[in-house]
């Protein structure tokens, strides 16, 4: 998959230079603080492997990936909801590069000893996203990451990802699927007894169906850090306005990559896999700081 999308890696430095790599953004592990990665979550979460495998390629570092709890769903209840849920095979993968079951004790506990972890607050919102939504943060109101984050002086890391949804067709999103004869009601009551990422979530967890098309090229930007420390988590006023900036972080990651895309003659499949494959070695970049 890796060779398929030849994902381009980016960091934005203090000087708002944006340099190819993520040798320079901090880790639990170099910083001596827990890091928590806030970013949007890509069509079907495609891009988490890239994601996990480039941290432990150039980093040497396992992220700690908060994963949804129909991952963790026994085989027996995962039947019941229908769609193959609760594969102990799939959960042992997961749990193998770092996944742990999204929860508030999970996040404490991670935060608690320093870890990096990896959060999509748009969840499946974001990963079963209606057309049109491409590339949309579709994130909560609550600012709870971001207290809980400042309760241990974290560092909050926004980066930004696209190219999953430009290397498929979407025929049917959930609204469609739904409006089916029969199938929509059998979709909606299998969705009915999915556990949810946080309490009283409303996540409707019915997969969009997408035609493959040659992969588009993938695109990863992480955004200046956030310091927590002088976050007083008590304020929630401050707490928004560090949740918004977070956010505001990322959107701005996302309209960057988005112009780089544009006018990268690599981005589709075709030119980019002929250039690597005669060279043997990854398409170039565009220059990366003529956009903002």
């Amino acid at each position: 998959m890796i060779a398929a999308v030849s994902p381009v890696f980016l960091t934005r430095r203090a000087d708002g230079v944006i340099v190819k790599g993520i040798e320079d953004i901090p880790t639990g592990t170099s910083s001596g603080r827990p890091v928590l990665f806030v970013g949007n979550h890509q069509l079907y979460g495609a891009d988490l492997a890239i994601i996990i495998k480039e941290f432990i390629d150039t980093k040497k570092e396992l992220v700690r990936g908060l994963a949804h709890p129909i991952l963790f769903m026994d085989s027996e209840a995962g039947t019941r909801a229908g769609g193959g849920m609760g594969d102990p095979s799939i959960r042992e993968l997961f749990t193998t590069f770092g996944a742990v079951k999204v929860s508030g004790s999970a996040i404490f506990e991670l935060l608690q000893r320093n870890e990096s972890v990896l959060l999509f607050p748009g969840g499946v919102k974001e990963a079963y996203h209606l057309k049109g939504e491409e590339y949309k943060l579709l994130w909560p109101e609550k600012t709870d990451f971001v207290r809980m984050a400042a309760l241990f002086d974290a560092i909050i890391v926004p980066f930004a990802a696209v190219g999953i949804a430009d290397s498929v067709n979407m025929v049917l999103d959930a609204n469609d699927i739904l409006s089916l004869p029969v199938f929509g009601e059998r979709a909606r009551e299998a969705s009915k007894n999915l556990p949810q990422a946080r309490p009283g979530g409303n996540d409707s967890f019915i997969a969009p169906i997408s035609i493959p098309k040659a992969p588009s090229r993938n695109y990863f930007i992480f955004e200046n850090p956030i310091d927590t420390r002088e976050l007083n988590v008590y304020d929630k006023e401050q707490s928004k306005k560090f949740y918004l900036n977070v956010k505001q972080s990322v959107e701005k990651g996302i309209s960057t990559l988005l112009k780089i895309r544009d006018s990268d003659p690599y981005r589709e499949w075709l030119p980019r896999v002929a250039y690597e494959t005669i060279n043997k070695r990854e398409a170039p970049v565009p220059a990366l700081n003529r956009f903002d």
